[in-house]
């Protein structure tokens, strides 16, 4: 996604993405969780979008900013990454990468097939080709395509399915919320729910 972003956005010319210390993480973002767990705590939510305006309402004063997206808005980086990325384990000194110990990632525009990292905070930077010697260069943004990661709706659990049609049919679930159970999609078989809730 990062790889993307750079080589299609003109006004982006590096992007950063900077891992917290371990035991140091504490971050903004706790706050808004708290906040919202707590002012939902005794709210009763029958379907997920009902989630929307509970997080919007989650604090006094200025609401929370929430971005609804439809499922086409989801795009399939794994399947671009497959096509394109052949090498994430060799950096450019011969060395193997210890991606468990990076604590920094920058990716540039001037330099579109390479990513550069830091294992320290105070260290130079490091870097990898995202292509093995001997192999082609990464493409240019104008051969980039992303595609949609899911064709149609996604699946869920049979039996998960069956649990909540069951609370349709005894009142837990308010009649007016019914559709939307009734319209989903259970799955054959465990293995591939759980690969479309990944």
């Amino acid at each position: 996604m990062f790889m993307y972003s750079i080589n299609i956005f003109n006004d982006i010319p590096i992007i950063n993405h900077i891992f917290f210390e371990p035991g140091h993480s504490q971050m903004e973002c706790d706050s808004v969780h708290a906040h919202i767990q707590s002012s939902t705590a005794k709210i009763e939510i029958y379907d997920p979008s009902a989630w929307y305006t509970a997080i919007r309402c989650a604090v006094r004063g200025d609401k929370y900013t929430v971005t609804e997206i439809d499922q086409e808005e989801i795009f399939d980086f794994k399947k671009m990454a497959k096509q394109l990325i052949t090498n994430r384990k060799i950096d450019t000194d011969g060395n193997v990468v210890r991606w468990l110990d990076i604590c920094w990632l920058q990716f540039r525009k001037t330099s579109t097939d390479e990513v550069f990292f830091k294992y320290d905070q105070k260290e130079d930077f490091k870097s990898f080709k995202l292509t093995r010697r001997g192999r082609r260069s990464f493409p240019g943004a104008s051969n980039l395509t992303l595609e949609s990661a899911y064709s149609e709706p996604l699946s869920i659990q049979q039996d998960k399915l069956n649990d909540l049609i069951g609370m349709c049919t005894d009142g837990t679930i308010k009649q007016q919320y019914h559709s939307f159970y009734h319209n989903l999609k259970g799955s054959s078989t465990r293995e591939e729910s759980e690969e479309d809730e990944d």
